[in-house]
Order: C-alpha cells, then structure tokens, then sequence
C-alpha cells in the first residue's frame, strides 16, 4: 500500500493555517475551520475610476455602498471581469494562491429607479481562491526518495452572493441642492468548497444571508462642483454545514509494523467559517470641472475571527475627463496586514502588506460605458501579495 508522507507535510501545513485563524471554531474533532486566505478577497473596488467604493460601476452594485444606488437616474445594467495573476509564492514554501473560474463574472447588476427610490438586484464573487502546493512525489517504504510519481493536493474556494439593494434619497435637508441618501443590501451568500488530498475528496456547499447598510450626503456648488461622502457597514457572513468525503475506496494505510494499521474516518464532519466585517468611510470631490479625486478609508474587522489586528485599508484616486466621452485615472491602494500568528512562526508580517498602483479609462459611447482598470503591487508589496490583478466591464444606461 502507498505511504505518501508528503500527505502528513500538506495537513501540518493545514493545522497552522486553521491555527492562524483565518476563520475560527472551537477546536473539535468533528468540526473543520474553512481556510480563507487574505488574497482571495481579490480587488473589489477596482474600475476605470480608480479603486474606490465611492465612485463606481452599475456592474458593481453588489459590492458598493447600497446608498450609492441614488447616483443612478435611469435604468441601467452592467457586467464585469476580473483577471488575477498567480501568485507563485502566496505562503511559506512556496505554496502558491491563484483564482479559479476565470469564466465567471466578478459582478453584475441592474438597478431601476422610481421617483426618489431605486431598487437594484446583483452578483459578485466575494470570495476566490486556490492553493498550489506544486507536484508533490508518492513515496514508499521501498522508495523514500520517490517512485517517479506525483499528485497535487487540491484547495478551491468559492464564496459568490446575490444580492437585492434599495436606497432612498431626501433632498436640501441641510443646505439648498444637497442630497442625503440611504441604502440597504441583503445577500445571499453560497459558498463552495472542494478538496483532495490523496484518494481523499471533500466538498461542501453551504448558504447563508449577509447585509450591509450606508448612507451618502452630496452637495452641489454653483451647479459646477460637487462633493459626496459616503459611509456604510458590511456584515460578514458566517457559515456553518456539512463537508462530505468521498473516496473511492476505504483506505488502509499501514506502518512498518504490519501489526497496526490506521484507517481513516470518512463520517461527515461540519464545516465553520467566518468572514469579516467591514466598515468604509469616503470622499469624492470635483477639484475642477474635469478633475475629481476620490478618497475611501476601509477598516476590516479581523480581530473578531482571527488573530490578526484589524487591517485598515488606504486608497486615493484621481479621475480626468479629457471629454464628454473618455476619462482616465491613476490611484494607489493600501493595505497593511499584521497577525500575532506570524509573530509566533518567525513569519515578517510585511509578506502580505501591499500597495497597488492603479490606473484605468471609462469611455462613454451613447448609451454603453466601457470600463477598463488596472492594479498592480510588484513595486512596494510583499512577497505573497505580488500580483496584477485587470478588470473590464459594460454596462448600458436607458
């Protein structure tokens, strides 16, 4: 019978992630913590405006500030992809992050207004990622060094939501031609989860709700500029179900002293998970006719599930519209990443620190927008944050 000792580095390495609680559960035989890691968030937040949670696409309702509904007048529905690269070192040795399901849209939306309310319905991928553990050689007893044959672990998880939104909005309530709105979303939330180690596969699909709330408050100056601020709260979801093994054969697996064997429990176990909350506070400001700059401070609240600190994320962008038809923008986006876990593992924390540079174009075209942006944290990141992450979306307006 195969040993493959390989299979016992791959489930230390899941003991310290479940330990570095990414999600967290009480510790039980018959319960499982879902791994999520930070790089499956993805970027949100990323359009041809920059990466801002204030200024945003119809195809990004999802994921936007439900209030934010209000700065649609019209009908209006859009799409949107997004393309990751691979991270080739995501955690210690050399274990990659990479996105799955390529196919799949990031978001998508359709909002309709009527009078001072608007209702919208969407889909995002919260949440993406695999884990590349590379070829990992069978060995045996007869051949420790290998046997010329290899197998890849497998660790795909999905967390998509649909999501239904509603804003209303009240007018010069402070000063004359202000505007103060406030949204509410509800999400469904499914999240798939699929892994193999070995002969051993587990897979488990597991739904349930999330909500997020905000408000904007807008003022127009002498019919030129205009300011908008925005916050909102997101709730993160918590899942709880059931994981179930499959595995084509039972499996014995036997040690040098044939006297004892060791079979594996194929029984259902529950699976827990928890994503975390998460507040944004933003600005958007029209400095001159054709420039805006666009301000959005997020604080992700890790703490309640985790031992990290809770990270803040920074991000600023600037939007130019060279013409009625075409505007372009450059940003940055920054977060910072710090866990007690990887304190006491010797890991730097600076590893999953990053900072994108961003840069993207809208291009109006009678009733479609085009919107095409661009992230990339090579320059000042972190080694398991390194990637280039590109979006590109359509959306059409009545």
């Amino acid at each position: 019978m195969w040993v493959r000792l390989k299979i016992i580095i791959v489930s230390l390495f899941i003991v310290l992630i479940n330990s570095m609680g990414f999600s967290q559960s009480a510790q039980k035989s018959a319960f499982y913590d879902l791994i999520f890691f930070p790089q499956g968030y993805m970027l949100p937040d990323l359009s041809g405006y920059g990466y801002s949670n204030t200024m945003s696409d119809i195809s990004n309702i999802g994921n936007m500030n439900p209030a934010s509904l209000s700065s649609f007048n019209s009908i209006a529905g859009g799409i949107s992809y997004q393309f990751d690269s691979k991270i080739h070192e995501a955690w210690t040795n050399y274990i990659g992050y990479y996105k799955n399901k390529d196919g799949m849209p990031q978001s998508a939306g359709f909002v309709c207004p009527y009078n001072d309310f608007r209702f919208g319905i969407g889909f995002k991928q919260k949440f993406n990622g695999s884990l590349d553990f590379g070829k990992i050689p069978v060995t045996t007893i007869d051949n420790p060094d290998g046997t010329d044959e290899y197998y890849s672990p497998t660790y795909d998880y999905n967390l998509i939501s649909y999501s239904l939104s509603a804003s209303w909005s009240a007018y010069n309530t402070i000063v004359k031609e202000d505007k103060l709105s406030f949204g509410i979303r509800i999400d469904l939330d499914r999240l798939s989860a699929f892994q193999k180690i070995g002969d051993v596969e587990a897979y488990g699909q597991i739904n349930n709700t999330s909500y997020a709330m905000g408000l904007t408050y807008e003022v127009r100056i002498e019919n030129k500029y205009n300011y908008q601020l925005s916050f909102y709260f997101e709730k993160g979801v918590d899942f709880t179900g059931v994981m179930t093994f499959n595995e084509p054969t039972f499996t014995t697996v036997y040690t040098s002293d044939s006297s004892h064997a060791y079979t594996t429990d194929n029984s259902p176990i529950t699976a827990i998970g928890k994503t975390p909350d998460r507040i944004n506070a933003g600005v958007d400001f029209n400095v001159s006719v054709p420039l805006s700059i666009s301000a959005d401070f997020t604080y992700v609240l890790w703490h309640n599930i985790s031992p990290a600190d809770n990270e803040p994320e920074v991000s600023v962008s600037a939007s130019y519209n060279v013409s009625d038809l075409v505007s372009f923008s450059l940003g940055t986006y920054f977060i910072r990443y710090n866990s007690s876990f990887m304190n006491e593992w010797t890991f730097s924390n600076n590893q999953l620190n990053a900072v994108y540079l961003t840069a993207g174009t809208v291009i109006h075209y009678g009733m479609l927008d085009f919107n095409v942006g661009l992230a990339d944290s090579h320059l000042m990141s972190g080694n398991w944050r390194k990637q280039t992450v590109g979006m590109v979306s359509m959306s059409v307006h009545m």
